[in-house]
């Protein structure tokens, strides 16, 4: 997959020219397919609405009629660029016979063009666009492409190495390895390996100009995929970006940092009708269309409106790694101000005077109530198979007055954003209200089990360590 070309390349050989083929397209979308000489086309839209692959509604996928629907349209065009084959055609294939080898090349297109703009709903413009893709790439060899492929590739992915000691499971297949891990065998090759891994996937999912590494990424192959293949933002997503900056692929980064600013935008909108704050928040879970909302369900997972601040985290990394002072003073400063913004509105103070982001969860996690036992069956029965709790007979609960893990992310962006105005030498009043919250943070504790306590007393966790 070229990312200069934008294409997929296909070479198919033989020792003698005797291959005999035919293309096709199948599409679990609605879709319909044409034919010229030496290119088949498919083109077709969205469905209008998609339930999670959780909900019980029927019917899972719905569409629209032609007329009504505003769902994005999409279109791929595959086209023979080479072959010493002989070529034909029908309604719905294409057949090569008599070959010893063929070239294709597939191009991809869709109308989304932002999650606020427009799209143009003629179905022949995108796919004239899938078309001219493929008409750029004519009369280059596949060598040429490939070789333009690895350069590209090879500009990010050899940045970075990293040589582990060997061992004699470094000739095994990786399922093997990865297994042989369960039984403590040392084999430190294996992480180097993984961490290449990653670096690939990165680098084939998130580029500049593209949207951000989502759940299943360019990989899923569902139309209703686990969890929508949405980008949760309370850990899954900022996963993903963990090694952008410290293995040096901050061009990668850029996907996710333009999905901040956008839903920056619609966060503040969320932050002022949903809160009457300022400033911009997001719930846990947002998509290309760049939800913000929180979600309903339980609190556990649905009642979490921090996510801004952990997204912020990556904007001050990309300015750690890069010094770039531009996109700190014009992009990432305004963004971690406005998430501080909601911040200050929405903590209150206690009676022993400490600013809290109450009320508050820690996302995925509970704990269970002292003294308060339940003879619900049926809640005792889903504690330990669904939500990965330990068995215990007593009721849980996801809220309490603040959580470690808000404390912590407020307390580190509101230190990067002070750094950040020290840098710029943009001090003003908004650093003196930061500095009086920041004073007034509840410190860490430490629980009974030595643990870093989670809540704002030392609860029995559902799920330790979470």
């Amino acid at each position: 997959v070229s990312h200069p070309a934008e294409v997929l390349i296909i070479r198919l050989s033989a020792s003698e020219p005797a291959l005999d083929a035919f293309l096709s397209f199948d599409c679990d979308l609605n879709h319909e397919v044409a034919t010229s000489q030496h290119q088949i086309s498919l083109g077709g839209r969205a469905p209008d609405h998609v339930e999670p692959n959780y909900s019980p509604v029927k019917p899972v996928v719905a569409y629209k009629n032609e007329k009504d629907s505003d769902s994005i349209r999409y279109a791929v065009s595959a086209r023979i660029i080479y072959t010493d084959g002989t070529v034909c055609n029908e309604a719905y294939r294409l057949f090569v016979t008599g070959a010893r080898e063929m070239v294709i090349a597939v191009a991809i297109h869709s109308n989304y063009a932002g999650y606020q703009i427009k799209r143009d709903n003629d179905k022949n413009t995108v796919l004239n666009a899938s078309i001219a893709t493929l008409d750029r790439i004519m009369g280059r060899s596949y060598d040429d492409l490939y070789e333009e492929h690895i350069k590209d590739y090879q500009s990010l992915y050899n940045r970075v190495s990293l040589s582990l000691s060997p061992h004699t499971t470094f000739q095994l297949p990786t399922s093997q390895r990865l297994a042989a891990l369960s039984s403590k065998m040392d084999d430190p090759s294996l992480l180097a390996l993984i961490l290449n891994y990653a670096r690939y996937l990165l680098i084939s999912s998130s580029r500049q100009g593209t949207q951000p590494a989502n759940l299943q990424g360019i990989w899923n192959p569902l139309v209703q995929p686990p969890w929508s293949s949405n980008y949760t933002a309370n850990i899954n997503v900022e996963m993903n970006y963990w090694i952008a900056e410290s293995l040096n692929l901050p061009e990668c980064h850029l996907p996710l940092i333009g999905l901040i600013d956008e839903l920056a935008q619609s966060g503040a909108k969320t932050s002022k009708d949903y809160f009457g704050m300022g400033g911009w928040m997001a719930g846990h879970n947002t998509d290309l269309w760049r939800k913000s909302s929180l979600v309903s369900g339980t609190a556990s997972y649905a009642y979490w409106p921090m996510a801004g601040l952990w997204l912020c985290q990556h904007l001050w990394q990309h300015y750690t790694f890069t010094q770039d002072e531009l996109f700190l003073r014009n992009t990432a400063l305004p963004l971690m101000t406005g998430a501080a913004q909601f911040l200050l509105d929405y903590m209150v103070e206690d009676a022993e005077g400490y600013m809290l982001t109450c009320p508050s969860t820690s996302p995925e996690n509970n704990y269970f109530i002292p003294g308060i036992n339940s003879d619900d069956a049926q809640m005792l029965k889903s504690i330990s198979p669904r939500n990965r709790m330990a068995e215990r007979k007593n009721i849980t609960c996801a809220i309490d007055a603040f959580t470690t893990m808000d404390i912590t992310m407020t307390r580190e962006l509101f230190n990067h954003i002070l750094e950040a105005d020290k840098i710029l030498g943009t001090e003003s009043d908004f650093d003196t209200k930061i500095n009086a919250v920041l004073s007034k943070l509840p410190p860490l504790k430490i629980g009974k089990y030595n643990q870093l306590q989670e809540w704002s007393e030392d609860f029995e966790e559902c799920t330790p360590a979470m």
